[in-house]
């Protein structure tokens, strides 16, 4: 966590371990090696020019710690792309990347345009199956994903010895005699961080209470999530979703090779917190000594929900938290679960997205969790 600021860069640790990927240096000697910041620490501001992602733009980013990530400010100001040290750690579908534009609110849109990509966030309307609910038709997962930021905002700045990548932007979710809900994203990291912080504020600027639904979809994919590999998380009650998932709760966090016509299962987990309200889960590749994992406040994201797909091309793994089961609006509100935000609120999310490297780092993540 970060420490002090005058010594911030080089407190920044995790679990004992140090986050500094480089050597670490001081501003002032470190400059004295380099021409220009970019060829240590930065970020692209690009455009797409082909295929479905057409239009699309992107902040491709970089750090010394070894993280390269894509923050798409078109879509949610969600991230895309995620390679550690050149391993790929995130999941894209098979539609590849699909400009915002292209939103389809049919019932199986959601399905012919969704990226997936590192992180997917879903809301604020619906979470799960597309749903009539009280006349209104949502669609799968929402629309959250593919709305575009405004007010964004991109700062590479010295903080005394830390060099921070900060990109901000706002959606709001609106809709005529309905719903105007603002999300306000931001997402750093350090110059040696193998830590991406994610903070959101959700506001209600309406004048009465709004229902809503919210999912950081993170999605796990080749060749961090391979047979052998592993989910690490405190100890906590898992819920199958349906009967399919029942089938396979003995070994739901272990991960095995794709399979041809084997359903998804899906998992809600109530996991165990630290003193500081924030949960934990990961996924550990020994064979890689390789992990990501998530950190996450759990007041306001109380289930994790895990996601595993199984079938050739569709292989990833969702860890998900969220502020409800994914059964859709209408159901999640005939099960009592549908939460809502009172008139001008702000409710806060916090999600931090790591990289263990190395059999110190994981062994010492596997120990935290154990003590929860």
């Amino acid at each position: 966590m970060p420490g002090t600021k005058k010594n911030r860069y080089k407190s920044r640790t995790y679990l004992g371990i140090s986050l500094n990927g480089g050597v670490k240096m001081a501003k002032k000697e470190l400059l004295q090696k380099l021409g220009d910041m970019s060829q240590y620490a930065g970020f692209q501001h690009v455009e797409y020019r082909s295929g479905r992602g057409k239009g699309s733009e992107a902040f491709e980013a970089y750090n010394a710690g070894g993280l390269q990530f894509s923050v798409m400010p078109d879509k949610c100001m969600d991230i895309f792309q995620l390679i550690y040290k050149g391993v790929n750690i995130g999941y894209i579908s098979k539609n590849g990347l699909v400009a915002g534009s292209r939103y389809d609110s049919s019932d199986d849109g959601f399905l012919k345009y969704w990226s997936a990509g590192m992180l997917s966030t879903c809301g604020l309307d619906n979470v799960g199956p597309a749903c009539v609910d009280q006349g209104v038709h949502h669609g799968i997962h929402g629309r959250l994903s593919m709305l575009p930021a405004e007010n964004i905002c991109t700062n590479a700045q010295w903080i005394d010895d830390d060099y921070e990548l900060r990109f901000s932007g706002e959606m709001r979710q609106s809709m005529l005699d309905g719903m105007n809900l603002r999300l306000k994203r931001q997402i750093s990291t350090g110059l040696y961080d193998k830590e991406i912080v994610i903070q959101d504020t959700l506001e209600n600027l309406e004048p009465v209470p709004e229902e809503f639904m919210i999912l950081y979809h993170f999605n796990f994919g080749y060749p961090l999530l391979d047979n052998g590999a592993r989910i690490v998380k405190p100890k906590g009650k898992i819920t199958p979703r349906d009967d399919e998932a029942k089938k396979g709760i003995s070994d739901c966090l272990s991960i095995q090779n794709p399979r041809a016509g084997k359903a998804e299962q899906v998992y809600f987990h109530e996991n165990k917190t630290d003193e500081n309200g924030m949960a934990y889960v990961g996924l550990i590749n020994d064979k890689l000594k390789l992990g990501a994992y998530l950190k996450y406040r759990a007041d306001t994201l109380p289930v994790l929900v895990q996601w595993k797909s199984y079938r050739p091309h569709d292989y990833a793994l969702g860890l998900e938290p969220s502020n409800s089961y994914i059964m859709g609006r209408g159901l999640e509100r005939e099960n009592g679960t549908l939460k809502s935000i009172d008139p001008y609120e702000t409710l806060r999310y916090k999600v931090v997205l790591g990289i263990l490297d190395g059999e110190d780092m994981i062994r010492d993540f596997e120990d935290i969790t154990s003590r929860l």
